[in-house]
């Protein structure tokens, strides 16, 4: 069960669940993946970032990693995740809850 009044394990248990859910299927193409809770909506934001439009691959492993995800949060909580293109030297727009994942620089 999620304990949604304590905002802080809210965001350390979002963290681990996406960090664990990419292990294994983070998209190659995937810049920066990051999350938000919304404890009284009982809702979670997931974002994930590419650069370059992901291919059906990159959807299905990304619908996985949602699923995983609500796997660990499924007492009444809804998830939408939302995917957005970043062209080189674009700021990246982080989630306020952390960033799970992203892409090591060269």
């Amino acid at each position: 069960m999620t304990d949604w009044a304590n905002l802080e394990r809210l965001r350390e248990k979002l963290l681990w669940s996406a960090r664990r859910a990419l292990g294994g299927q983070t998209p190659a193409s995937l810049v920066v993946y990051s999350v938000a809770g919304d404890q009284v909506q009982k809702r979670l934001r997931l974002l994930a970032q590419f650069d370059e439009q992901p291919s059906e691959d990159d959807l299905e492993d990304l619908a996985c990693v949602e699923t995983e995800i609500f796997s660990d949060f499924f007492d009444g909580v809804s998830i939408k995740t939302e995917i957005s293109i970043v062209a080189p030297g674009e700021e990246l727009d982080l989630l306020p809850d952390g960033m799970a994942y992203r892409r090591p620089l060269n």
